[in-house]
C-alpha cells in the first residue's frame, strides 16, 4: 500500500519550491543568480542538445547536494531525540533495537536524516512510499522533510541529468538494449524474447530451489535460531551470504533474542528469485539482440522463423529463408558453478540444418561456415 502523504500541491511545481529555499537560504545576491542559472538550465535541459557539460554537473550537483546539507542537518540531535522517542512509544527499548527489526521498515528509513545528497531525498521519498504511515509518522515527516514530494522530483531531474552525462555501466547497457530493439527485425526479437521469458523461469527456479536449500540446512543445523556472536562467526558466512536477508530476529525487541529464518521466506526467497531471474536474463538478451539481429542482417535475406522446444532449458529458432536457404539455431540455459563457489548460466548456442537454396546441407553448421556458405552461393551456382 502506498504511504498517505499528505501534500498542499498536486502539480509539479518543484522549480518554484526550489526557488523558494534559495531564496531563503542564500544571502548573496550573485550567489542567488547563479543557483538561479542552474535551476533553469535543469528544467530546460535537452538530452539531444545538452546545455550542461560533465564538469559543470559535478559542480552544480554538489553545490545544491552543499545547500540540502545546510538546510537539513543543522537540527540532527534533535531529530535524534525525537525518532528514538518514537521508538520507544512503539514498545522498542531504544532506536537502534526498532532499526534492527524488519517488522517497522519505517526506521531503517528514518532512523538517521543523513541528508547529504540530492540522492538521498530521492531514496527516502522512494522508500517511503510502500509504506502504510500512520499520522504520527506523517507529522514526524512534514516536520523534518518539508517540501519532500517537490525536493524528490527536483532530485528525480537532476538525477536523470546524470543518467545521460554520467551513465553507470548498467544504464549504458539499458540504453543500448533499447536503441538495439528499435532496430532489430520484430522476427528475431520475438523469437529471443518468447525463448528468454522460458529462460527466465528456469533461472527463477533454480535460484528459488537454491536458496530453499539453503535455509532447510540452516533449520536443521540451527534448530532454535542462532545467537548473534554465532551468526556473525566467519564459518557462518555460508548463511551469510546466501540467506542473510532472509533472516531475522526471533523477538525484535529483546536484544538477545536468537535468529531465525523469516516466517514468510517462502514469499521473500520467491520474490528474490524473481528479480535475479530478470535482471540476469536482461543480459542474455541483449547479447543476442546484437548478435543475432547483426548476423542475421548481414545475410539480407528476406525470413521467417518459428520457435521449437520441448522444455524451458533448451530452444531451437527455424529460420526459413525467401530464397529456400535454412537453418536452425539451437539455445541452451545451463547452470555451474565456478571454482570459487559462485553460481553462474552459460547459453551455448549451436547451428544445426542447414542448407542452402538448392538443398544442399552445409557441412558442420557454424556462424562462420553459414555465413561463407550464404556469400559464396551465388558464385558457386554460376
Amino acid at each position: 500500500m502506498r504511504a498517505k502523504f499528505v501534500f498542499e500541491s498536486v502539480e509539479d511545481n518543484s522549480q518554484e519550491i526550489v526557488k523558494e529555499i534559495i531564496e531563503k537560504n542564500i544571502r548573496t545576491k550573485k550567489t542567488k543568480e547563479k543557483f538561479f542559472d542552474y535551476l533553469k538550465r535543469i528544467y530546460s535541459f535537452d538530452e539531444n542538445s545538452p546545455n550542461i557539460d560533465k564538469k559543470e554537473f559535478t559542480q552544480i550537483y554538489n553545490q545544491f547536494s552543499d545547500l540540502l546539507r545546510q538546510i537539513f542537518n543543522d537540527k540532527r540531535d534533535e531529530y535524534t531525540e525525537e525518532i528514538k522517542a518514537l521508538a520507544i512509544e512503539k514498545g522498542y527499548s531504544s532506536l537502534y533495537d526498532a532499526y534492527d527489526t524488519q517488522k517497522d521498515p519505517i526506521f531503517k528509513i528514518l532512523h538517521w536524516l543523513n541528508i547529504y545528497y540530492l540522492k538521498d531525498i530521492l531514496r527516502k521519498y522512494n522508500d517511503l512510499q510502500d509504506l502504510n504511515l500512520d499520522g504520527k509518522f506523517q507529522k514526524f515527516i512534514d516536520k523534518w522533510y518539508p517540501n519532500f514530494k517537490e525536493l524528490s522530483e527536483f532530485a528525480e531531474k537532476v538525477e536523470y541529468i546524470r543518467s545521460i552525462l554520467m551513465p553507470s555501466k548498467e544504464e549504458k547497457q539499458a540504453r543500448a538494449t533499447k536503441q538495439i530493439k528499435g532496430k532489430i527485425n520484430p522476427e528475431i526479437k520475438s523469437a529471443i524474447d518468447e525463448i528468454a521469458e522460458d529462460f527466465r523461469k528456469v533461472i527463477e527456479e533454480k535460484e528459488y530451489d537454491r536458496r530453499i536449500s539453503i535455509i532447510t540446512k540452516f533449520q536443521v543445523h540451527f534448530l532454535n535460531g542462532i545467537s548473534r556472536d554465532n551468526y556473525m562467526d566467519r564459518k557462518n558466512r555460508y548463511y551469510m551470504d546466501n540467506i542473510g536477508m532472509f533472516i531475522q530476529k526471533e523477538n525484535p525487541k529483546d536484544w538477545n533474542s536468537n535468529y531465525i529464518i523469516s516466517p514468510n521466506y517462502k514469499e521473500l526467497v520467491r520474490k528474490t528469485a524473481n528479480s535475479i531471474s530478470i535482471e540476469t536474463i536482461q543480459k542474455w538478451q541483449f547479447k543476442m539482440y546484437n548478435k543475432l539481429g547483426g548476423f542475421i542482417s548481414e545475410l539480407g535475406k528476406k525470413f521467417t522463423t518459428k520457435v521449437i522446444g520441448s522444455r524451458y532449458s533448451s530452444h531451437d529458432i527455424v529460420f526459413n529463408f525467401e530464397d529456400g536457404s535454412k537453418f536452425t539455431i539451437n539455445n541452451q540455459i545451463v547452470s555451474k558453478v565456478s571454482n570459487l563457489g559462485t553460481y553462474f548460466y552459460t547459453y551455448p548456442t549451436t547451428f544445426h540444418n542447414a542448407h542452402l537454396p538448392d538443398g544442399s546441407r552445409i557441412a558442420q553448421p557454424s556462424e562462420y561456415s553459414v555465413k561463407k556458405a550464404f556469400n559464396d552461393y551465388p558464385n558457386q551456382k554460376a
